[in-house]
């Protein structure tokens, strides 16, 4: 049977499936494997149609002799020792017409668009249009694919990488790409005095990098590292020259170049990606503008892409409406409420997956009541997150007992999430020493009321009506609540700062394999840090530390699970869930293609 037939059958076998999964599916799990079944197959036939236009070109180079194999590499498999030279996949409409504006909305401000010192979603979404790489995942398959680098090769000992540039390209204003750009990036990630611990952790075993010339880049690592192709590969390439001529100052490495780079909230002014970054109004606007010498062709269709701030969630519906704005992604409330408008209708095509994020009540283990396991564990047994689920995802998640996406195999599907048994919580803040008095207030033996703050993103109508029902929850068994919605940038300088006995926040997720070390490792408790709520334990870090030297993928998924299952125990989290992503997008922008982590407005033209 020839490759057209087995992915039109393959295309037909997902379909029957889908039906049975409609007939069958169970309704207490809401995600239904219908609606994912559905999206796998929408996905395949897309993909079937690309592959059905690539036999066809391999045919006519067949016949003239010239097809040519390219090898290819699994971003979550082990980087294989040799040298491996990949042709640019053709992902991209690469005669999509050039024009038009992009117009997106933000609920607030980021705290800062520099590339390597802001840890903020907002700001990475940004760059992702300006900053290249010298690797990218292929959106779909997440296999390795080149990006500044056309060819790479890992040494047997697993510590040393050579990576040979892409010749020719230039940055926006004519300077040329080069090794020295590189090198540059990686120095500023080096430099201790630079506040990027989130990003440091890791690179935490890197040994040298040094330029060979304009073109090739050797990486070398202390130690073997699973990940080590994917973080070499995975650095936003910054332009040497623009940073040096902006501050003055040749060495990159020195505490006067991180002193100006730390205070510098500004993404660099010329680009080798899509787009160039041209202003930033605070509280209005982010402007890009199309990057005429863009080497990716099929990217940056649009003359301009603008970030509009717009607070509120009412203004900015109705400026998804009125065609104002492009895109919205909507809370669960939101797409229960409007998929059937007739103006959403008419305007929007209203897309549905579930993305790797999941949300999370943080506690700050450094000083009582949560440095003790009991209290955290109580916690999560006085809080009804079947309920929230029910009640204000509509169904539309599920609740989660660890750290690792759900649909992951290195997230233990044995282990369930601590249940709603108020008495069992009781009891263990008894045992901690919080007893409920005669006006039903938790006191501790000095007569101190058991009194939290819980804050969280001002905005986020899900974790602000999931807080005010957790809220109350626990008042009704004694806990003196404080339950406060901030600003996003103050509450991101009061997480980093360590100022806050808990919050309500989420973490986006790693597709290919998870390394635990930026939020879990002790090393990481540092302000600026991502371990923000102080979590240490020993053979946590043990487990770490084993996980970044294991080149079996097996093994990985084994220490992932054991991790998974210590934090079960001491819930330095109380994990909620994971839920639907719903996101509308104006029908007339072209391109629009689910992948696993969502769609790549890159790829979109009018």
């Amino acid at each position: 049977m020839n490759g057209r037939a087995n992915i039109w059958l393959t295309f037909l076998g997902l379909a029957i499936l889908a039906m049975l999964a409609l007939l069958l599916g169970s309704n207490d799990w809401t995600y239904r494997r219908y609606n994912d079944v559905l999206q796998e197959v929408s996905a395949l036939k897309r993909q079937g149609e690309r592959i059905e236009e690539r036999l066809g070109e391999m045919d006519k180079k067949l016949a003239a002799g010239a097809v040519v194999a390219a090898s290819q590499v699994s971003a979550s498999q082990t980087p294989a020792a040799g040298t491996e030279e990949f042709q640019d996949y053709e992902l991209y409409h690469k005669a999509a017409p050039k024009g038009g504006v992009l117009r997106l909305p933000f609920g607030s401000d980021p705290e800062s668009l520099n590339p390597i010192t802001s840890n903020d979603a907002s700001a990475s979404d940004v760059g992702s249009y300006v900053l290249n790489a010298l690797l990218a995942h292929h959106p779909q398959t997440r296999r390795t694919m080149p990006e500044l680098a056309v060819r790479w090769s890992v040494d047997e000992k697993k510590l040393e990488i050579v990576f040979d540039l892409r010749p020719g390209v230039v940055w926006s204003d004519g300077t040329p790409f080069t090794a020295r750009d590189v090198l540059f990036s990686f120095n500023l990630i080096r430099n201790k005095r630079i506040n990027a611990a989130p990003l440091q952790s890791y690179y935490s075993d890197l040994d040298a990098v040094e330029a060979e010339g304009a073109g090739r880049i050797r990486v070398r690592w202390k130690k073997p590292y699973f990940k080590m192709l994917d973080m070499a590969g995975g650095i936003s390439v910054l332009p040497a020259h623009f940073y040096t001529a902006k501050y003055g100052i040749e060495d990159e490495l020195s505490p006067a170049f991180a002193d100006k780079f730390n205070a510098d909230i500004q993404l660099p002014g010329v680009s080798t990606g899509a787009y160039l970054f041209k202003d930033w109004e605070t509280g209005r606007l982010i402007r890009l503008e199309r990057n005429p010498r863009a080497w990716q062709a099929g990217l940056g269709n649009f003359d301009e892409v603008r970030f509009a701030i717009i607070t509120d969630r009412t203004a900015q519906m109705q400026q998804l409406k009125n065609g104002e704005i492009d895109e919205m992604p909507w809370t669960v409330q939101e797409y229960l409420d409007e998929k059937d408008n007739a103006l959403i209708q008419g305007r929007c095509d209203v897309h549905t997956y579930l993305a790797p994020v999941y949300t999370y009540i943080g506690y700050n283990l450094r000083r009582p009541p949560f440095n003790d396991a009991r209290v955290r564990r109580a916690f999560t047994l006085l809080l009804d997150r079947e309920a929230v689920v029910k009640n204000v995802l509509h169904g539309f998640g599920k609740v989660i007992s660890g750290p690792f996406f759900m649909k992951s195999e290195h997230n233990d599907p044995a282990i369930a999430p601590w249940p709603y048994d108020p008495p069992a919580g009781l009891k263990l803040l008894e045992e901690a020493g919080w007893k409920r008095g005669a006006e039903g207030m938790l006191r501790n033996a000095s007569g101190n009321t058991l009194a939290v703050q819980f804050i969280t993103n001002e905005g986020n109508p899900e974790r602000e009506q999931a807080g005010r029902i957790f809220a109350e929850q626990l008042r009704k068994s004694g806990v003196d609540v404080d339950f406060r919605p901030l600003n996003w940038n103050v509450l991101l300088d009061r997480v980093n700062k360590i100022n806050f006995q808990a919050f309500i926040l989420g973490w986006q997720l790693d597709l290919s394999d998870p390394d635990p070390y930026q939020i879990w490792h002790s090393s990481q408790t540092v302000a600026e840090g991502s371990n923000h709520v102080g979590y240490i334990n020993p053979e946590v870090d043990r487990l770490i530390e084993r996980i970044r030297a294991c080149f079996d993928a097996s093994e990985r998924v084994r220490l992932c699970r054991a991790i998974h299952r210590i934090l079960h125990e001491d819930q330095p989290y109380t994990f909620l869930w994971s839920r639907q992503s719903f996101l509308p997008v104006a029908r007339d922008i072209k391109n629009q293609q689910v992948y696993p982590s969502g769609l790549s407005e890159l790829e979109w033209y009018r």
